[in-house]
This record gives C-alpha cells, structure tokens and sequence, in this order.
C-alpha cells in the first residue's frame, strides 16, 4: 500500500530562534512538540487542518501523553506567532503548514 505524505523532512543540526524560543518558553516538550507536529503534516502531505479531533489524534499517535490538549494549543499559538507556521493560513482555514 502507498505511504501518503512526504517520505522525510530535513532537520537542521542548529535549531532556528524561532524553535529555540519555543523551547526556551516550553522546554524540550515544546521542541518535541514542534518536532512531532513536523512529522505529523508531513505525513499528510504539506498541511493538516488541525480541529479539535485531529489535535485528539496526533496527541494519542505522536504526542508523549505527558502533553495534553491545553499544552498543545499553546505551542502552537506560540509556533504561529514566532512565524513558525504560516499565520494567514491558520487564520482563514485552520491549516498548519
């Protein structure tokens, strides 16, 4: 059966500011979470509508169960105001990429 999505993504040896402020407010959960966040969109192709039930499922497929739904909301909102995530595309369709 064909993998949908990417195959990989590349991961820089030195982190951007952007991650590294992440991790700086969150600590290595944040980094984690942008991380897995990464791998999950790439799974999917190059964007993921993230809803209510699509954050429920990356946190039970990907997440360490030590970040929970809050946790992750922040992140994200942070992720998006560091400009990790294109900020519009959020905004007009709920989309991470």
């Amino acid at each position: 059966m064909a993998k949908r999505g990417v195959k990989n993504i590349p991961l820089a040896v030195d982190d951007e500011d952007e991650i590294k402020l992440i991790e700086a407010e969150f600590g290595l959960k944040g980094w984690a979470t942008i991380r897995k966040l990464e791998q999950f969109i790439g799974e999917h192709g190059y964007y993921v509508k993230m809803d209510i039930d699509t954050t429920l499922l990356f946190i039970r497929e990907k997440c360490l169960s030590a970040v929970g739904q809050s946790a992750v909301s922040e992140i994200i909102a942070c992720a998006i105001r560091r400009g990790v995530f294109n900020a519009e595309k959020w905004e007009k369709h709920g989309i991470l990429t």
